[in-house]
């Protein structure tokens, strides 16, 4: 079991292209290589989510082409989760996104796990000293109390 499940992790990550050549996207990324990226992103919908994943990986090292991709993506009013990491890694857009989530009519719509995704994010970037997300998990936790028994 544990076998398959490192071939599952490496073909996750590792492409090869028409040529033969193996490509990961997630060292495109970090390497600031989005012309790489951006072929996946073009590319069959299969290779596209994974090109999307590197962008948040690119986002997390402070790629701001990166960043606006992941900005840019219609998530059809859903939260776009792939801004978690970055948001995390106090990139104040990302983390602009999810406060301005948190101020929305929409936590707790979809469930609580919209409602973590947010909060975990936005406290994440507090903890590194972001006031911004400090202030706005404080309004956020007087806007929804927790409840207890």
């Amino acid at each position: 079991m544990k076998t398959i499940l490192t071939m599952l992790l490496a073909a996750a990550v590792l492409h090869v292209d028409a040529k033969g050549n193996t490509n990961t996207i997630q060292s495109a990324a970090w390497a600031g290589d989005l012309s790489r990226v951006k072929n996946y992103l073009a590319a069959n919908d299969e290779l596209r989510g994974w090109a999307i994943g590197a962008c948040s990986t690119a986002a997390v090292a402070g790629n701001k082409e990166a960043l606006d991709i992941l900005l840019a993506q219609d998530t059809h009013g859903q939260m776009n989760y792939l801004l978690a990491a970055p948001a995390e890694a106090n990139v104040g857009p990302a983390v602009d996104y999810f406060i301005a989530w948190m101020n929305s009519d929409q936590p707790f719509q979809n469930g609580v796990g919209d409602v973590m995704t947010a909060t975990n994010a936005v406290a994440s970037a507090a903890a590194k000293g972001n006031l911004k997300a400090k202030e706005a998990l404080e309004k956020f936790a007087a806007r929804f109390p927790k409840k207890t028994n």
